[in-house]
């Protein structure tokens, strides 16, 4: 789990993650990975526009979520 400086948590939960807006209470699943992969790590860039997520098979995304 991360907290980015626009506001939002990021929480990875077994392959999923979600998004939840403290200036909006709104919950968004961002992205599921499947069963074949599990969410280990998030971690927002400093502007909070990108976030990293590291996975259970080694791979580290980075994504755009702006």
């Amino acid at each position: 789990m991360d907290w980015s400086h626009n506001n939002d948590l990021v929480v990875g939960l077994q392959s999923c993650i979600y998004i939840w807006s403290a200036s909006s209470s709104k919950v968004t699943k961002l992205y599921d990975l499947g069963s074949s992969d599990t969410v280990t790590s998030v971690n927002w860039a400093r502007r909070g526009q990108h976030l990293a997520v590291g996975t259970d098979t080694g791979l580290v995304q980075v994504w755009d979520v702006n």
